[in-house]
């Protein structure tokens, strides 16, 4: 029998995106009482569930087939996958943002988009791009999101140091977190 679904154990993990963001929302209000977090501030606060370790996954799909990269997000116990790709299309018919998010669904996993907060190809350059707010909630919502069950971020490049997730994998660790890539 394969390991139990997050979702068994983690109630939020069955609510739709928009009321995780909604409960991002009241945790920065709680935790620095003002409306919105501030610019800048993610270095400053930690963002951790005590119960969870800081931990996320990351893949670049290359050309797996469906088959093995479910094999891999189970082998891994991955329950959420976090599309970074600014534009979630592929020559890969499984890979199109459409069907990877229903072929996730079908293995019990949790499909998101962050691709426009968190998407390469940046006007002025993807390093420069860091410092906006928008990328900051981007990292925010990553974090949000691995608080509550075992995340995987995605983009098409399978070497992360050839792909803008190096720039994720930089923040994230500067942060605390230990960023595994799933090689194949």
């Amino acid at each position: 029998m394969g390991a139990p679904s997050c979702q068994n154990r983690n109630p939020l993990l069955g609510r739709p995106f928009s009321a995780l963001i909604k409960i991002n929302s009241l945790l920065w209000r709680k935790q620095i009482k003002s409306p919105q977090p501030p610019y800048g501030m993610m270095s400053k606060i930690e963002l951790n569930a005590p119960s969870r370790p800081k931990r996320m996954w990351n893949i670049g799909y290359g050309s797996l087939s469906k088959e093995r990269f479910l094999h891999l997000m189970r082998t891994h116990n991955i329950n959420i996958v976090v599309d970074v790709r600014r534009w979630p299309a592929s020559k890969i018919d499984h890979f199109k943002k459409e069907n990877l998010e229903s072929l996730l669904q079908g293995a019990g996993i949790k499909y998101v988009w962050l691709g426009d907060k968190l998407g390469g190809f940046r006007k002025g350059g993807y390093r420069k791009f860091m410092d906006s707010p928008e990328f900051e909630e981007g990292i925010r919502n990553l974090i949000l999101l691995s608080e509550i069950g075992n995340l995987c971020f995605l983009c098409l490049e399978p070497d992360p140091k050839r792909c803008h997730r190096r720039y994720i994998i930089e923040r994230l660790s500067s942060l605390g977190f230990e960023i595994s890539n799933i090689e194949h």
